[in-house]
Formats: C-alpha cells, sequence, structure tokens
C-alpha cells in the first residue's frame, strides 16, 4: 500500500518526499470484535522503517460501534501525535463512508 500526502497536509513522507510505502497482512480477525494487522514500513531512514502491530477492537454501543485502535513497536521516528492524528483522521473517514457511504 502506499499512502500519498498533499502538499496542503504539510506532511511528509518516510518512503519519499510525499508518500509511505508499506506491506500489510492480517494476524488476527474476529467477526464483529477486532482486526489486527501487522504492517512493514520501507524507508531509507531506519527510525521509519520497522513492523507495527495495529489492533481495532469493536464494541458494540447503543446507536453504535466503539472502535479502538491501539499500535505496538511504532518506528521510533513517527511522532505520537501524527501518528495519533492520521488514525483520528482514519476513523473520521471510516464513519463518514459507513454513514454517508462516501
Amino acid at each position: 500500500m502506499t499512502l500519498t500526502f498533499a502538499p496542503s497536509t504539510g506532511e511528509n513522507g518516510k518512503t519519499t518526499a510525499d508518500t509511505d510505502s508499506l506491506k500489510g497482512s492480517f494476524v488476527d480477525l474476529q467477526p464483529d470484535r477486532r482486526v489486527s494487522q501487522r504492517f512493514t514500513f520501507e524507508s531509507d531512514d531506519s527510525s521509519f522503517a520497522g513492523e507495527m502491530l495495529m489492533s481495532w477492537m469493536l464494541q458494540q454501543w447503543t446507536g453504535g460501534t466503539i472502535v479502538t485502535v491501539t499500535a505496538e513497536d511504532v518506528p521510533s521516528g513517527i511522532a505520537k501525535d501524527v501518528h495519533e492524528n492520521a488514525i483520528v483522521s482514519s476513523l473520521g473517514e471510516l464513519a463518514m463512508l459507513l454513514e454517508h457511504g462516501r
């Protein structure tokens, strides 16, 4: 997977100036409960290269679902606030897709 950052975001890529390239695989899949994925980042900078485990836990809640995301072994070059903002953005995009179909 390759993520491309628009210049307006102010984000820098970890593989190239404006991209993050990574390979992922599913580690655990429990329908309606949990999805765990392992991602390997591709970068010439060792602080961005490495393998990370992300788990998405789903909990039914009145009127919706609570989604809790955890990330383990995040490469040291990825700032915690930047990573948290990316996860929040991803959750917002997921909510938009599920609520409005886009």
